[in-house]
């Protein structure tokens, strides 16, 4: 009764890239395509975007990767979450997205009471405020790469719409973001977030991370890179 979500944030403004695959591949074996939920640009190239693995396989290593049709100049931030009491029938409401330029960001999510939601955030800006999930939400991860700002978080929802809100502070005064959401159906039980994972590179095709979901669907970081710019094809210092 697991699912794997991962939410994607890219700017590749001025020389819009497109997402070209998003896969979940187990140590040893093929490649599994994880399939889109949706995605939203605010203008050309500023992109939130989720993807979904409906019962990932579980104790096994394995590795995600998010790969664009080009360089992506302005950053790329994703993470990955899986949940547990998932319906395995119908695990997913419609997507649902938002962009503006306001010091609010505001989404609603179309919801039953029983939902968890999950949201995803792409912040742009020369300079990147900072990004703050309102008191309701439980924060997922939040972090940056040049100049993009990725963040996501879940809440239980209320009713028929669910509102997932943040607020934009410092940083530059002309910015842009894009947020997209959708519901989880629980399969009865409540629905628990097992683990999540943060990368980030701010000019690289693909983003790639090794993860470990354990019996319980739990997913083990055993990747990180240290800050600063990436070419094509390099790697950053592997951490455990």
């Amino acid at each position: 009764d697991r699912l794997m979500l991962v939410g994607i944030s890219a700017n590749s403004y001025g020389a819009v890239r497109t997402l070209s695959s998003v896969t979940f591949t187990p140590s040893g074996e093929s490649a599994i395509a994880l399939s889109p939920v949706g995605s939203i640009e605010n203008g050309s190239g500023r992109l939130a975007a989720i993807y979904s693995l409906l019962n990932p396989p579980a104790g096994v290593t394995g590795t995600v990767a998010a790969t664009f049709s080009g360089s992506v100049g302005n950053g790329i931030v994703a993470g990955v979450a899986n949940f547990q009491g998932v319906d395995q029938t119908l695990p997913l409401d419609p997507f649902a997205g938002a962009t503006g330029s306001s010091t609010t960001v505001s989404l609603t999510v179309p919801s039953d009471a029983s939902d968890l939601v999950f949201d995803t955030v792409f912040l742009g800006a020369q300079t990147l405020p900072a990004l703050a999930a309102d008191a309701a939400q439980t924060s997922l991860w939040n972090g940056s790469a040049s100049r993009t700002r990725g963040a996501a978080s879940t809440k239980q929802a209320g009713g028929a719409t669910t509102t997932m809100s943040w607020t934009v502070s410092g940083g530059s005064t002309t910015f842009y973001w894009a947020a997209g959401g959708v519901s989880i159906n629980p399969t009865g039980a409540p629905i628990t977030p097992r683990f999540n994972i943060l990368l980030g590179r701010p000019t690289n095709t693909s983003i790639t991370a090794s993860i470990i979901p354990d019996r319980d669907g739990a997913l083990y970081l055993e990747y990180g890179t240290s800050p600063g710019e990436y070419a094509a094809g390099q790697t950053g210092t592997l951490t455990c």
